[in-house]
């Protein structure tokens, strides 16, 4: 894992923040990039308020292969949905906490990504 996957930065993006106009994320909104190896994975964590969605979005050039899970404390799972070059899950937050995001390279080649909360 490269320091991508273990520290997001708190940079708010004009684009993603009129998206993501609700706020979820404990801290505000936020967005980062990095590039996500073939067959690799990088993930982190992300503080959300409960009674709020919290959303997670993740965009990319290119013929990537991406998935983007988000999993509660409780373990379940939220896979995200989209069209080839951006996925999207979204969470009903019921009660407040950590949520592990994963976003998996399924490709053959290295893809660069931005990754945004509400």
């Amino acid at each position: 894992m490269n320091t991508f996957t273990r520290i997001l930065s708190v940079l708010v993006l004009a684009a993603f923040t009129a998206q993501l106009a609700e706020a979820g994320r404990i801290g505000g909104p936020m967005n980062d990039f990095g590039t996500v190896a073939p067959g690799q994975s990088v993930s982190f964590e992300v503080p959300f308020a409960a009674g709020e969605q919290g959303v997670v979005s993740v965009t990319w050039q290119g013929r990537g292969y991406i998935q983007l899970t988000v999993a509660d404390a409780d373990g379940h799972l939220i896979q995200g949905m989209g069209s080839p070059g951006q996925q999207q899950a979204v969470v009903d937050v019921y009660r407040s906490g950590v949520f592990q995001v994963e976003i998996r390279n399924f490709g053959s080649l290295p893809t660069a990504i931005t990754v945004a909360t509400n």
